[in-house]
């Protein structure tokens, strides 16, 4: 054989050998990929789903429903119940950015509320009793707690839990389904149930409607869909918390920009990462903070997710 046909022969050798090496490279890292479930460290470091932090309060357990609410002047408030045989109720102010517990009081309800929801600006939290119970004082069947540090305000009485809505809140039939006000505009965002598409009207002269339609359409429910407009009134998130199980994820984030009607971010988590469908806006608008149950054990898992670098607004943290 000739030194160029040997030559030839060892090169054709040598060029399968890194075609190997890298397809089995390339067999390694989408394995590797696989291994690193959402808000892991490995995705973290990774950044493949854009969590950025993952925090566990081990000695709580969240409410059924909502659990987090976000008070105007930054952080997160949390309601869970002790992960005890007491299950008292417990409030806790959060840094989603440092993971430090700010504030933590015992709530004065008993049993535990399985129900809270946030007014508009997240000042002030309403917390419900179980059905037809009375768990607060004097027999109320629920508390207006404050956000910034979970003082009681009021208490709700029981002729007033079925009906109950904060100042400025539409009344039941007044909106359409999941609808809030998307703050610092005429807008309200609201959902199609049956195929799942966002809607933003303008409820001022220019009565304009502007539709965000999802690649993936499918029925919503309540207890697990959600719209969570950013600080600004610049974007719009739909949390879908139990996709139908044929998209493969356990819940998805679809983040729109109201004015370019563009989606500038995808949350989607693995199989079994269930949350909560109440997400909380940072108030810079960086961030999208998503909090659900411990998998394993007793605890409430806060995440913190990013936005791109390009679609970040500039509003200052507090």
């Amino acid at each position: 054989m000739s030194a160029s046909a040997t030559g030839l022969l060892r090169g054709r050798k040598l060029f399968l050998l890194l075609l190997l090496l890298v397809v089995g490279a390339g067999a390694a890292l989408w394995e590797a990929r696989d291994m690193a479930p959402t808000c892991s460290l490995a995705d973290r470091l990774g950044g493949a789903s854009g969590c950025a932090a993952s925090y566990t309060l081990v000695d709580l357990e969240a409410l059924p429903e909502t659990t987090m609410a976000g008070p105007p002047d930054g952080g997160l408030a949390i309601v869970g119940t002790q992960a005890d045989a007491q299950g008292r109720a417990v409030f806790v102010r959060f840094d989603g950015w440092t993971g430090q517990q700010v504030a933590r009081r015992v709530l004065p309800m008993d049993p535990a509320p399985d129900r809270m929801r946030a007014n508009a600006d997240g000042a002030e939290i309403a917390l419900f009793c179980p059905a037809g119970i009375a768990c607060a004082q004097d027999g109320a069947h629920g508390l207006i707690i404050r956000a910034a540090d979970g003082a009681t305000l009021r208490p709700i009485a029981p002729a007033d839990v079925d009906r109950f809505r904060f100042d400025g809140e539409p009344a039941a039939g007044e909106a359409g389904f999941a609808a809030v006000a998307v703050p610092g505009t005429a807008l309200v965002a609201e959902a199609d149930p049956e195929s799942g598409t966002v809607i933003v009207r303008d409820t001022g002269g220019a009565g304009a409607v502007i539709r965000f339609n999802p690649a993936n359409q499918f029925p919503l429910d309540e207890q697990s869909f959600a719209l969570a407009p950013s600080p600004s009134g610049r974007f719009v998130a739909a949390v879908y918390a139990d996709p139908p199980a044929e998209l493969g994820t356990g819940a998805l984030i679809l983040i729109w920009d109201v004015a370019t009607r563009r989606i500038v971010a995808e949350i989607a988590t693995d199989p079994g990462h269930r949350i909560e469908p109440k997400i909380v806006w940072s108030r810079d608008e960086q961030a999208v903070f998503l909090a659900r149950n411990a998998p394993d054990e007793a605890g409430i898992v806060i995440e913190r997710f990013m936005l791109p670098e390009r679609d970040r607004a500039t509003i200052p943290r507090p």
